[in-house]
């Protein structure tokens, strides 16, 4: 039996449990064994939720399967979480091919990478907001006036500017490209209408709330490095960060599964949310 067959087995098998637990449960009820079929009732949630566990589990695996290396991406912006996200980018091997500013947006075919995206650095420091003069600096790049870096067909999609930059318009161009991703790094990036397109559409959008977690999560971790008296170097910032935020992602994941949205990243990033909030509280008695 392969791993998808073992899988595929789990997930049956629990859910098969948790139905012979619900009608066990609607037995004890009809011969007024309350607390019984209360106790089924539970039995079969637990298995319920192994199953969605499994089922998230095998889903989360085929996203896996996609690397970034060789894969295309557009970002907008050119500040702090352009600058980051292009680095983090060339990291990982994917080819960086769009920036943006309040002007337009600049498309460099040759990938944005090495002293390119030093320079952002010089666009961002300059206070002049723009980012055409990218485009006099390297040859081969394009300035595209007062437009959005969306236009441009690439394989995941990051807005790393502002709120609302994903309108309706800008997801049905981004659907046409055929992405399969897109990751919101600004607050808020799309409108709910766009992102519910995208969605629709078989797009996995990853929701700011979630995907740019990452920033409060360092100021978690330095203000663990100052109270310890410590210093960490990036190796153990980066390996901390890492399984922050994959949990993060895991936390999502399993929420939305749970509670029936599918493999639904922003639903399960508001589950997950709202939980922690609620369990907080109850925990300290305000409900």
């Amino acid at each position: 039996m392969n791993e998808l067959e073992l899988v595929a087995f789990e997930i049956i098998s629990n859910v098969g449990m948790a139905k012979s637990l619900a009608i066990e449960a609607i037995r004890e009820a009809r011969d007024d064994n309350y607390e019984e079929a209360e106790k089924k009732i539970e039995e079969a949630k637990d298995f319920l939720v192994q199953g969605h566990h499994a089922h998230a589990g095998l889903i989360s695996k085929e996203a896996n399967g996609e690397k970034l290396a060789g894969k295309e991406v557009a970002i907008s912006g050119f500040g702090n979480v352009a600058w980051g996200t292009a680095q983090k980018l060339n990291e990982l091997g994917a080819k960086l091919v769009t920036i943006s500013g309040p002007d337009g947006y600049i498309h460099d075919p040759n990938g944005i990478s090495g002293e390119k995206v030093a320079y952002m650095l010089e666009l961002r420091n300059s206070g002049k907001n723009v980012c055409a003069p990218y485009a006099d600096k390297f040859p081969g790049s394009t300035f595209v006036a007062g437009k959005k870096p969306w236009e441009v067909k690439a394989d995941l999609y990051i807005p790393c500017a502002t709120q609302n930059e994903i309108l309706i318009d800008d997801a049905k161009t981004i659907v046409a490209h055929g992405c399969k991703f897109v990751c919101e790094g600004s607050n808020m990036s799309s409108t709910n209408e766009a992102i519910k397109y995208l969605q629709d559409n078989g797009i996995i959008v990853g929701p700011s709330k979630a995907a740019n977690a990452g920033g409060v999560a360092c100021s978690c971790i330095e203000m663990g490095q100052n109270s310890g008296k410590t210093v960490f170097t990036p190796e153990q910032v980066y390996a901390q960060l890492e399984n922050i935020m994959v949990g993060i992602h895991d936390s999502c994941a399993n929420a939305s599964q749970t509670y029936g949205f599918g493999y639904n990243l922003v639903a399960g990033a508001n589950v997950a949310g709202f939980l922690k909030v609620a369990d907080a509280m109850m925990a300290q008695g305000l409900v």
